[in-house]
């Protein structure tokens, strides 16, 4: 990752976790982001996702009025029942009972078993992640769960 992104990055992890004194409910970064709080090296991170309550979502689109959030993108691999996209210096996508379609074409709830701390973020251990990154079945996956494979 670029001097750049690596800044936009902890920023945006600071605004989350600065929010996260509020959240009534566990959550959990997913994905590149979570990889990368774990110590993975994954290379470029596009944004940082987000899963919440639903109260605790809705706590913080009233928290950050001030940061634009836009329109979830359609997908028929992810859908959540609530989504929001908040414009911070690396993108956040929040989501609230988030699935996902796994590669037979069911859907499944994407809820944590395991909450790890990273400083003042959380996210899956090591093992949930790669699981959840298989699930995903994307090719672009494939390196993150390398790199954490490493970690075990």
């Amino acid at each position: 990752m670029s001097e750049a992104d690596v800044d936009a990055l902890e920023q945006s992890f600071s605004i989350i976790a600065e929010a996260a004194r509020g959240f009534k409910d566990p959550w959990h970064i997913i994905g590149s982001a979570a990889a990368h709080v774990a110590g993975a090296e994954v290379g470029k991170i596009n944004d940082i996702d987000l899963l919440l309550s639903i109260r605790d979502i809705e706590m913080l689109r009233e928290k950050w009025p001030e940061i634009p959030a836009g329109p979830p993108v359609a997908s028929d691999q992810f859908r959540s029942e609530i989504f929001y996209r908040f414009e911070t210096p690396m993108p956040v996508a929040a989501m609230a009972a988030f699935e996902l379609r796994a590669r037979d074409g069911d859907w499944v709830a994407i809820a944590p078993k395991t909450r790890i701390r990273h400083g003042d973020l959380y996210a899956p251990d090591i093992a949930e992640q790669i699981a959840i990154l298989r699930l995903m079945g994307r090719a672009k996956d494939a390196p993150r769960i390398a790199a954490l494979q490493r970690l075990l």
